[in-house]
């Protein structure tokens, strides 16, 4: 699973035909490999009790990643609006 969110990243910015759409589609691909990656080191690093600061990290950027996706929508329903708003004239 892993590996196919890391290949159709990969995609994305090779094709990076549609800067303003991909870099919010990127964004929000991200978050599974973020999680992995704290998982992986949550269980690493169980013993030390190190894994509040990973998982608060990772809140940290869930946080951030969610008003991504709120932006991302509302760049959406604007392109939705102008090309609407271009038919109608």
């Amino acid at each position: 699973m892993l590996v196919l969110f890391c290949f159709q990243i990969y995609q994305h910015l090779k094709y990076y035909t549609n800067p303003s759409e991909q870099r919010w589609i990127v964004r929000i691909l991200f978050i599974v490999p973020v999680y992995a990656f704290d998982s992986w080191l949550s269980l690493l690093f169980f013993e030390q009790s190190y894994y509040v600061y990973f998982d608060s990290v990772r809140d940290c950027y869930e946080g951030r990643l969610f008003s991504h996706i709120i932006v991302s929508v509302l760049v959406k329903i604007e392109s939705f609006k102008g090309k609407n708003e271009n038919e109608d004239e």
